[in-house]
């Protein structure tokens, strides 16, 4: 022996299968996150949305102004459920089918929700406003202050997110 010691092949494999995959990983991410940077989805920051546009990420995507999810609460199944999931993408409201049965999601077009309507027991209800649509989101209590079927997922928002949504609702 003249005290050389060889490389084994095997760890330059490795190290080069590592190497690969850590250029790989630093490409990916690169396409993968949007020319605004990871909190402004789109390259949109939140001075740049409107009123109506956040209310439409968040009625579609469940995602705030910097594009982070919305925490709610719901039954473990609708965990990850957006609004338009259950509403439809046009907020008309549809049944929604599940593993366990269904339920009728209601139309919450602002057009909808900010007229009187007849309740379950034939009596007509309030319409709502932008006080008592926020607790319908965020507390589950309807215009009476009764609970909202279960489904309901009860959403972490700000007054400034309630109003976009509103907003985007009243162009549907």
């Amino acid at each position: 022996m003249n005290g050389t010691r060889r490389w084994p092949r095997g760890a330059t494999i490795g190290l080069s299968l590592i190497g690969a995959g850590v250029v790989i990983g630093v490409v990916f991410l690169a396409l993968a996150v949007p020319s605004g940077g990871p909190l402004h989805p789109g390259g949109v920051g939140p001075a740049q949305l409107t009123p109506t546009a956040l209310g439409q990420r968040i009625y579609t995507n469940g995602r705030d102004e910097n594009g982070r999810v919305i925490p709610r609460s719901a039954l473990m199944m609708f965990a990850g459920a957006t609004c338009a999931d259950c509403h439809g993408s046009d907020a008309r409201g549809r049944t929604v089918n599940t593993m366990m049965g269904s339920f009728e999601a209601p139309d919450i077009r602002w057009s909808t929700l900010s007229q009187p309507m007849k309740g379950d027991n034939g009596a007509m209800e309030p319409a709502y406003d932008a006080a008592s649509f926020g607790r319908a989101l965020t507390q589950g209590l309807d215009t009476l202050g009764e609970a909202l079927n279960p489904p309901m997922p009860r959403w972490q928002l700000t007054n400034v997110q309630v109003d976009a949504l509103i907003a985007f609702l009243k162009t549907k």
